[in-house]
């Protein structure tokens, strides 16, 4: 994502800035650990897991072309309550927190995209909140195999389900429903 504001000379400084991520693990953030880095998703996807009862619940997934942190962790410098985990096979990139910090002191252009990133974020997040309020399962994967038929195919089903609030026993009832209709 490139804010039209940006000249090109702001955005090479921000893109040597940032580094690869390679991880043995598919972990990025662990919880309880502080988010020291903002991450884009250059491809693959960055699951965010949060913990609801003791069972893990996922939040938000990060396509590619989208930047992700934990963002009360990262901007308060708090332990995280949640997870970051990216998916097999994403190609991944980190900005570390003092770069972060630095290259906006250095560019005030690069609070206007940032606030940006941060306004698509939440109204992405508040679809997905009125969408789990107001859909059935059924329902709100049907919404997802039209609107993000990519995150069906590249998200495991057990972190699925959790995206859609249900047991993975529920999803497989669902997908062989909608089989057999079609």
């Amino acid at each position: 994502m490139r804010a039209s504001n940006i000249s090109d000379d702001v955005a090479k400084e921000m893109v040597q800035n940032f580094k690869t991520v390679s991880k043995r693990n598919n972990i990025l953030l662990a919880k309880g650990r502080v988010a020291s880095e903002v991450y884009f998703v250059d491809s693959g996807y960055v699951i965010l897991e949060s913990e609801i009862n003791g069972n893990p619940f996922t939040r938000h997934i990060a396509k590619e072309g989208e930047f992700i942190t934990v963002i009360e962790s990262f901007t308060a410098r708090q332990p995280s309550k949640e997870t970051l985990k990216m998916t097999k096979g994403a190609r991944i990139y980190a900005l570390g927190y003092k770069e972060f910090t630095a290259l906006l002191d250095k560019y005030p252009t690069l609070e206007g995209a940032f606030r940006l990133v941060l306004q698509n974020t939440l109204i992405k997040c508040q679809a997905r909140i009125n969408d789990l309020l107001s859909l059935s399962a059924e329902e709100y994967y049907e919404k997802l195999i039209s609107e993000t038929p990519y995150i069906l195919q590249a998200i495991p089903q057990y972190e699925l389900s959790t995206y859609l609030g249900i047991k993975p026993q529920s999803l497989s009832r669902i997908r062989r429903k909608l089989m057999n209709i079609s």
